[in-house]
């Protein structure tokens, strides 16, 4: 559990935040669809989970996409290297979702206590570091604590819960769904 944190809750949002830095926010959106591959490839080829054609081809459709969407006429260094920060970012959420997969028998609420704290007290404090300030109003503080605990730790037990009974492979695939949902709430 203690790798999956800190790859998945301070490695993974410090990059991140570093990336994007150094990207536009819609080409750094775009991006963050490899940490479904990434979790899909891990699953395969470290973790031996078995993969099957529409899975594979899906993952294929996404790569392609996203590279293509991603890079755009304006690459220079800062953009490659807030490119590059990100996918690693990626790539570490990939072997956080397969280590949280072999420990996924053990409780999902404990597990997603556990992530969602590390998470937020990295994020909050990445926060700060940068600039950021607390609300000066209590109220404030519990609205925006309430939309985390919903929006980051509800959905990361229904996450360890897919894990648990579909695998890393499949939980990555189905996630994979997330930026279409988002295109079309936002229209």
């Amino acid at each position: 559990m203690a790798v999956s944190s800190i790859l998945g809750g301070i490695i993974g949002p410090a990059l991140l935040l570093c990336g994007l830095s150094k990207t536009s926010a819609s080409t750094a959106s775009l991006l963050l669809s490899f940490e479904n591959v990434f979790t899909v490839v891990v699953a395969w080829l470290i973790f031996k989970e078995k993969t099957d054609k529409r899975t594979t081809f899906g993952i294929c459709l996404i790569i392609l996409g996203s590279v293509v969407l991603a890079f755009n006429n304006s690459l220079n260094f800062n953009n490659l290297l807030g490119l590059s920060l990100i996918t690693v970012a990626c790539l570490c959420w990939a072997f956080e979702h397969n280590i949280i997969r072999k420990i996924a028998t053990e409780d999902p609420v404990i597990l997603a206590l556990i992530k969602s704290l590390v998470a937020g007290v990295t994020n909050t404090l990445l926060g700060l570091m940068v600039g950021g300030a607390f609300p000066s109003q209590l109220k404030i503080i519990v609205e925006v604590g309430f939309v985390g605990m919903i929006s980051y730790a509800v959905s990361m037990l229904f996450f360890i819960s897919a894990l648990r009974y579909i695998g890393a492979m499949k939980t990555g695939a189905c996630c994979a769904f997330t930026p279409l949902v988002g295109v079309c709430l936002a229209v």
